[in-house]
């Protein structure tokens, strides 16, 4: 992966997860259950970042269940999860952030290896 490329597709990643940040956190405890589409605002916010995380992953095997995914739900399951609460959530935007950092890091890393003669 170009220096380049990893350059902008980290920027627009991390643009999304900001935009994400901003508006669990603007949003009012008294909205934080509210129905949005089929869902509530905690339910389609966890959603955002299972998937995040999930995507984030090499594959489904390499997929790390976290402890606070026993709380929020397992969202491969055909079942409707719970989600968590705004402060686990914004703590999970920040695991997400972590996860992309380390993923394009180790994306670069292994395009150098496969480059070396």
């Amino acid at each position: 992966m170009s220096e380049l490329y990893k350059q902008i597709v980290l920027g627009q990643f991390e643009a999304a997860l900001a935009m994400f940040r901003q508006c669990v956190a603007r949003c009012p405890e008294a909205n934080w259950e509210d129905k949005i589409v089929n869902g509530t605002f905690r339910q389609t916010a966890y959603h955002t970042l299972f998937f995040v995380d999930f995507y984030l992953s090499t594959n489904e095997e390499s997929f790390e269940f976290r402890e606070l995914h026993q709380r929020g739900g397992d969202e491969r399951q055909p079942v409707v999860c719970m989600g968590l609460s705004k402060e686990e959530t914004l703590a999970y935007t920040e695991i997400c952030h972590d996860e992309l950092v380390a993923q394009i890091a180790a994306d670069v890393e292994a395009t150098k290896r496969s480059r070396r003669p």
